[in-house]
């Protein structure tokens, strides 16, 4: 029987997943950061080192990659990968096509919100993204913005913060002194995910009413909605409302999910966002079994 392998590699974790043909897990495993572009190698090594170990015998396999932006990164991947999978069919996609997989067959586009944030649907027979561009240059509303505002916030002005945000930021930063905070975060080697931890904490004020949060809520939930509703204008023009597959671990908290629901109805009033049920790596390992069946026609 085969055996077909997804992985589902982020900013904060990557995730392996392997199923037999009737669709059922033989093998599920956990690894760190593995965000192709900003993930230093190392650790991305370690990371998938650490998803695969124990791994059975895989006959195809889909690994699905954040920062998969070039040809490059993909022979990268596949370089690391190949000697972790074994022999079997290889291929590599971006992390957005996972989730995407892995939504209702209902949805009309998919929003995934991690550490960063992409908008994706099919068109036809391919996917077409909008959105993401790295902490750098964009992945409004996703976690790593939520934390960069929480961590600015507490910065300002430290006194101020609230019980969670202190804890938070001990937490992540091992301390809550402003200048060894900063020390830390300019030398880390994945930032982005180390601020998106913070969101949690954002969450936490959101619900205390704290002016910075709950202004920073609104804007980013408007920003991520704007985007999607430049997306579906452009690739499904004509398209009213729209069912919205929400991935990614930022809507595991209601308080991000309504109020982008909120937002989204704003600019396309009757316009569904539901959680997915399925997680990425399950749409990965998918993926892997669509190959293998359109190889079989």
């Amino acid at each position: 029987m085969p055996l077909y392998l997804g992985l589902d590699c982020g900013g904060s974790s990557c995730r392996a997943l392997v199923l037999d043909d009737d669709l059922e897990p033989v093998f599920l495993a956990q690894g760190g950061s593995a965000n192709l572009s900003t993930t230093p190698e190392s650790v991305l090594d370690r990371s998938l080192h650490r998803a695969l170990d124990g791994l059975p015998t895989v006959d195809y396999t889909c690994a699905c990659f954040a920062g998969m932006i070039s040809p490059a990164r993909r022979a990268h991947a596949e370089a690391i990968l190949r000697p972790l999978v074994g022999k079997g069919v290889l291929w590599i996609e971006a992390d957005y096509v996972a989730a995407l997989r892995a939504a209702p067959e209902s949805t009309d586009a998919c929003v995934i919100a991690g550490t960063g944030s992409v908008v994706c649907s099919w068109v036809e027979d391919r996917v077409e993204r909008s959105g993401g561009g790295g902490y750098l240059l964009g992945d409004e509303g996703s976690g790593y913005r939520y934390g960069r505002a929480a961590l600015r916030a507490f910065l300002f002005n430290p006194d101020s913060a609230s019980d969670s945000l202190r804890y938070a930021v001990n937490m992540t930063f091992r301390t809550d002194d402003p200048g060894e905070v900063m020390s830390t975060l300019y030398s880390a080697p994945a930032p982005a995910s180390m601020l998106a931890g913070l969101s949690t904490a954002l969450a936490q004020d959101v619900a205390a009413r704290v002016p910075y949060a709950v202004e920073t809520l609104r804007d980013e939930s408007r920003l991520l909605a704007a985007v999607v509703d430049a997306h579906l204008t452009r690739w499904h023009p004509g398209l009213e409302g729209g069912h919205i597959a929400l991935a990614g671990g930022l809507w595991k908290r209601a308080v991000f999910r309504e109020a982008f629901h909120e937002a989204l109805c704003e600019l396309r009033p009757g316009a569904i966002a539901v959680k997915s049920t399925q997680p990425p790596v399950r749409g990965a390992a998918l993926l892997a079994r669509d190959r293998a069946l359109q190889e079989a026609a």
